[in-house]
């Protein structure tokens, strides 16, 4: 009796069941940009930071149909740029906050929005390449899962507008709270939010090098994984 038992306890049904599962990394798709200013710079949009533009080269929209775009999906490690020095394939602004009246006395910021919460792990970003004066210079990073105000895009015309990333309330976390980071003309950097989770991730711009009216970055990625996964469960009886 006691061998059937052992026998029957050892028995295994498969049951297709969703389950927690520890996926690896991957490219994790941006759907969409709100930036303080969205007036296109002869072409350039904010828009151009995800699509592969500020990376390879692309065709723009507003000199040839983007008809052949091919938005790199592997390890955004590998990633290679090539022609990104033309300004209608990267994010500038067409003005900047004023940084006296801003909040954290920033003078831009772009939110990337995943569409959902992920498991994050790496925020690639790609720094301004056209001209030395409009890069971020220096920055910070946020995260949240449900802001309390949403993104809003901001205006297409010389206009901008502000969003409060600051603590007491906002949904916002801070990453880098050991002080600002520093970006390079041309450069290229990474992120770690690898013991973090989120659906939008902001970069507040605290300073140019220098230019009165533009600013902004080239192209952005990030790695992550789903919540959950579906995977298969076994039931030993």
């Amino acid at each position: 009796m006691l061998g059937k038992h052992i026998a029957t306890f050892l028995s295994i049904i498969i049951m297709n069941v969703v389950v927690l599962l520890a996926a690896s990394p991957s490219v994790l798709t941006i759907n969409e940009v709100f930036t303080h200013n969205e007036k296109g710079n002869f072409g350039g949009l904010p828009s151009d930071m995800i699509s592969g533009t500020g990376m390879n080269g692309n065709p723009n929209e507003q000199y040839a149909p983007p008809t052949s775009w091919s938005w790199p999906t592997s390890d955004p490690s590998t990633w290679t740029t090539n022609g990104t020095n033309r300004y209608w394939d990267e994010w500038q602004s067409n003005r900047i906050l004023d940084s006296v009246s801003s909040v954290n006395n920033k003078i831009g910021f772009a939110i990337f929005d995943l569409g959902e919460i992920f498991n994050l792990e790496i925020f690639y970003i790609w720094n301004e390449r056209e001209n030395s004066n409009r890069y971020t210079k220096t920055f910070s990073v946020y995260l949240s899962s449900s802001p309390t105000v949403l993104p809003t895009h901001g205006p297409t015309n010389s206009t901008t507008v502000d969003c409060d990333f600051s603590s007491g309330g906002t949904g916002w976390t801070l990453i880098n709270s050991g002080g600002e980071l520093t970006g390079t003309h041309q450069g290229n950097q990474t992120i770690d939010l690898s013991s973090h989770q989120g659906r939008y991730i902001a970069v507040e711009i605290l300073t140019n090098n220098g230019d009165p009216n533009r600013v902004g970055l080239a192209e952005v990625g990030v790695t992550g994984s789903p919540l959950t996964s579906k995977g298969t469960f076994f039931l030993i009886e």
